[in-house]
C-alpha cells in the first residue's frame, strides 16, 4: 500500500464522517426552519459546532499528513496518525451530537486531534530542519 493510499483512506473516512455531520445539521435546520444560524435551538447549535469544528481541523491535518507521506514518512506512522486523528474527530463530534454524554469524550477527542496534528507538525519541522541543514 502506498503512502498516498494510506492518506487517501483516512481522508475518505473523515470526508464521509464530515458528510454525516453535514446531514445532521441540514436535517435539524429543516425541522426547525432555520436556514441561517441556529434559530435559538441548542441542539442545532451543538450540531453546527460539531460540523464546524470538523471543517476547522480536518484540512490542516490532511495537508500535513499528505506532505508527510510525500516526504517519506513510514506507512505505519501514517496509519497511527490517521487512526489517532480519526478517533479524535469521532469522539469529539459524538459528544456534540449527544451532549448528555460525559464531557471527557469531548476532551479525549480534542487531545487525540491535537496529538495527531502536533506529532505530524513536529515530524515535518524536524524533516525540514534536517534538509535545510544539509543532512539529506
Amino acid at each position: 500500500m502506498t503512502s498516498y493510499a494510506i492518506v487517501g483512506f483516512y481522508l475518505g473516512v473523515n470526508a464521509l464522517f464530515f458528510i454525516f455531520l453535514s446531514f445532521k445539521v441540514i436535517g435539524l435546520r429543516q425541522n426547525n426552519q432555520a436556514s441561517i444560524g441556529d434559530g435559538d435551538n441548542e441542539t442545532l447549535a451543538y450540531r453546527i459546532r460539531a460540523h464546524g469544528n470538523a471543517a476547522e481541523y480536518m484540512p490542516i491535518f490532511f495537508i500535513a499528513l499528505s506532505l508527510a507521506a510525500h516526504l517519506g514518512t513510514p506507512p505505519l506512522a501514517l496509519h497511527i496518525l490517521g487512526v489517532v486523528f480519526t478517533a479524535g474527530r469521532f469522539f469529539h463530534a459524538i459528544w456534540f451530537l449527544k451532549p448528555s454524554l460525559n464531557i471527557k469524550m469531548r476532551i479525549a477527542g480534542m487531545l487525540l486531534t491535537f496529538s495527531a496534528i502536533g506529532l505530524t507538525a513536529l515530524g515535518l519541522l524536524a524533516h525540514g530542519i534536517v534538509i535545510m541543514a544539509g543532512g539529506y
